[in-house]
Formats: structure tokens, sequence, C-alpha cells
């Protein structure tokens, strides 16, 4: 069978962060011990950021180089870390644990990867790398500069001879992922945020389902405790909520402005929102879609300041899904 790239490489790029949540595991399982989860969703993040920073702090005082070797190479210490951690701090037994957990384990897991594949596709029907008011332009320029720099701090691609004068950590880990992946950077630079997006969703469905697992527990005790009992099933629903919280949900600005453009409410109202664009009253009716120019950027400046002059400042309150749906 002839396999698509295009098809092939989401894949490929979900097997290298799965192998950074096996370098995870077993320090989660240990650090977090006290949570009913045994922090498994974090598992992925913490495999990455500590890749990452064994990495950078090798990288920025040339112990490591910048590549696929020294790639490899922090991971094994991590890797090595975090089984000597495990057995000489962990209060369960980890094998175990998984298999008493294995509903909640796919649970975690199916979050993820349908956040991942379906964030892959609304990213396939949108993958040119150009600015609308992001930073597309400068994230690709610093991930192609943290690929190729053989020491920290990656090599600034505006200014040669110069370091990135930027926080930069965060493109040093994505650059990992690609590199470990063999995906040319300009289409794993697509693969990032559906990435991200997902290690974001089942943290905050981790945070809340252990909330609510640890109050249901103290709430009602049981007679006997047992050391492999992960979050019950009641705690998945509001799991699910937090997810969607965190992840998803914004603020109210994309309705406020199907109102504003069917010249919704009195003018006073549109005076006392005072969010600018929609500060003044709507003069027609126009149509159920706004077509104000740039309309859904304002949902990222809907609050205001003003300073001891009473001029107007503005405030950057970006939600997190206004991240994922511009960035990268």
């Amino acid at each position: 069978m002839d396999w698509n790239m295009e098809y092939i490489n989401p894949l490929v790029f979900w097997l290298v962060i799965q192998l950074f949540g096996l370098i995870g595991l077993p320090i989660a399982f240990t650090l977090f011990k006290n949570l009913p989860d045994r922090g498994y969703p974090f598992a992925k993040s913490l495999g990455l950021l500590l890749s990452g920073y064994v990495l950078w702090l090798g990288g920025s005082f040339g112990l490591l180089h910048n590549h696929t070797g020294g790639t490899l190479l922090a991971m094994l210490v991590v890797s090595c870390f975090g089984l000597i951690w495990y057995h000489q701090h962990a209060n369960a037994n980890l094998w175990h644990w998984l298999r008493d957990n294995k509903s909640y384990i796919l649970t975690v897991e199916t979050i993820f990867i349908v956040t991942f594949l379906v964030w892959t596709f609304y990213k396939a029907h949108n993958p040119q790398i150009e600015t609308a008011g992001g930073e597309k332009w400068m994230e690709i320029a610093f991930i192609n500069s943290s690929l190729i720099s053989q020491s920290f701090p990656p090599q600034d691609p505006w200014l040669s001879g110069f370091g990135i004068s930027y926080y930069y950590f965060g493109y040093v880990l994505m650059a990992m992922l690609i590199r470990l992946s063999g995906i040319v950077s300009t289409t794993a630079f697509n693969l990032l945020i559906p990435t991200l997006f997902g290690l974001t969703l089942i943290s905050a469905f981790s945070i809340v389902a252990n909330l609510v697992a640890v109050y249901q527990r103290e709430s009602h005790p049981q007679p006997f405790q047992f050391e492999n009992k992960g979050p019950g099933m009641r705690s998945l629903m509001p799991g699910l909520l937090g997810a969607l919280f965190v992840g998803i949900m914004g603020n109210l600005h994309g309705l406020l402005e199907v109102f504003y453009s069917r010249a919704w409410f009195s003018a006073g109202f549109w005076e006392w929102l005072d969010i600018r664009d929609l500060n003044t009253p709507p003069t027609k009716v126009g149509a159920w879609i706004p077509e104000r120019f740039y309309w859904w950027w304002r949902g990222s400046r809907v609050l205001t300041d003003y300073n001891l002059a009473g001029h107007e400042q503005e405030v950057i309150d970006e939600m997190p899904f206004f991240s994922f749906l511009q960035m990268f």
C-alpha cells in the first residue's frame, strides 16, 4: 500500500509524544503519589519538560550538543533518574496501578488522541505559515533556530552572531518533538498546537477529577482504602467539564459581536459595556455573522484599563482557546 505521508505524520508525532509519556510516567507516579490518579495525565508533559531541561542545561554549559544524539542522551538521563527515584520513593506498584485503572487510563488517552486528531484536522485546513495578527513567522523562525543551533541560546534568526534575546525554552521543547519525529519543520509546525491543546485538556481533566475524587472519599470514607484505587467514574464527568472550561470555553465576546451586528440593546448598554469597538451604539442592522475586519481579535482584548490621567490602556486577556486557534 502506498501510504500518504500526510496521514502517517500525525501518527509518528503521536508516538513520539507517547515516548515522552513513558519517560515521565515513573516520575509522575512518584511525584504525585498522593493524588488518586498518581499524576498519570501529567506524564507526557513532565517527560518532555524534564528532557528539554536537561538538554537545555547541557547545551548551555557545553556538556551536550543540541542534536538528535544530545536529545536522546537527555531523555536517557531523565529515564534513569525516574526509575531510580521510583524505586526509592514510590509507595505503590506502578504496574499494578496501571492494571487496576485501565478505564481511567483509556479515558485520558482518548481525550488526548481525539483532541490531537481533531485539531490536526483543523490545522490541515489552515496550514499556512502567515501572520494574521498572530506570530507565526516569528514562531517558525525560532523553532528552526532551535533545531539547527548546536548550543544555547539558539542563534538569533535576524541578527547573525547573536543569541535569541527572548524566552525560547518552549521552542526548544517543540524542536525536540520535531527532531525525533523526523518530520520537516514546516509540516510539524502544524502538529504543535494540537499537541499543546491535548496536553492542556488532559491536565485540566486530571486536576478536576482528582479534586472531586478526594472530596468524595473524604465525604464518604470507606472501611478499606485500596492503594491502587484511582478516580472513580463519578469524577470523570466533572473532569471533562474542567477540560472544557479551561481549554475550550472563552468569554462572551463572540455572542456580543452578534448582538452588536444585529443592533440589539440600547446605546447605554454598549457604553456601559465599555469594550473597544463595541462601546458606541450600532448604526445599522447587519448580518448574523459579524463583518467587521478582524472582529474576532477583540475577544483577546475585552478588558479596558485607564491610567491616572484617564487615558485608555489596552489589556491583553487571551483565553487558552484563543491561542490554540490563532498561534502556530
